[in-house]
């Protein structure tokens, strides 16, 4: 049987940065780790957990959203509510883990998949996961290539030096294309657009395991850490 891949987090992290070049797979995968440890909010996302209570639409929701934060238990009920829910219309999706948070593995029908998809969120994960999963990549929301930064530094991939701005240029070589920057000329501003090729050797950088590792949860050496200790 024909199995689709979706992540939810890569579509979420492709409008944030220029994505790396990714190895397309045929199977849709959903990821949890049994030994990932629960996450908590810290004071950045304050308003995240105001704006998600006032959009709560059932009682499981306001119960896991009261305390400003989401427990690993509450983020696999809320995940596993939408497969249930799904299964209900008919359809048929899997959870895996990756590094930490859910993607989804669609075994059946996914027209019917897409057609409820919306409809089964609702009330179930729709608040929780997104939540959960900023939390839990990005726990004090620092820059997103000041995070991609430090854990290509601590995976080896680069050297101690490297910047978040040595990030931004990484990728655009990496992907090559067109790149636009904005320019000073006289007091006003103006486009300059100019081809990148893609240089190999940032393209290795990023196509390696750790580097795929880095853009799935920047925090993913934190997690093994905490549930280590724990």
């Amino acid at each position: 049987m024909f199995k689709t891949q979706h992540d939810p987090v890569g579509e979420r992290c492709l409008s944030l940065r220029r994505s790396a070049p990714l190895v397309l797979l045929a199977a849709l995968v959903v990821v949890t780790s049994a030994c990932t440890p629960d996450v908590e909010v810290a004071s950045p996302y304050a308003a995240q957990f105001e704006d998600a209570r006032r959009g709560a639409t059932t009682q499981f929701e306001a119960d896991a959203l009261a305390d400003d934060k989401i427990s690993r238990a509450e983020y696999v009920e809320a995940e596993q509510r939408f497969v249930d829910c799904i299964a209900s219309h008919g359809g048929k999706v899997e959870l895996e883990d990756q590094t930490g948070y859910f993607t989804y593995a669609i075994t059946g029908d996914i027209e019917l998949y897409d057609s409820v998809s919306d409809q089964c969120g609702q009330g179930a994960n729709a608040l929780i996961s997104p939540l959960y999963v900023d939390i839990l990549m990005n726990p004090n929301r620092t820059d997103f290539d000041e995070l991609m930064a430090n854990c290509l530094i601590d995976v080896g991939l680069v050297d101690r030096t490297f910047t978040k701005e040595d990030m931004a240029d990484l990728e655009v070589r990496a992907n090559g294309g067109n790149t636009s920057t904005s320019l000073a000329d006289d007091g006003t501003t103006r486009m300059e657009t100019h081809t990148v090729a893609i240089d190999p050797a940032a393209q290795a950088i990023m196509e390696h395991p750790d580097a795929q590792n880095c853009m799935a949860n920047p925090d993913f050496r934190g997690i093994a850490n905490d549930s280590e200790d724990n």
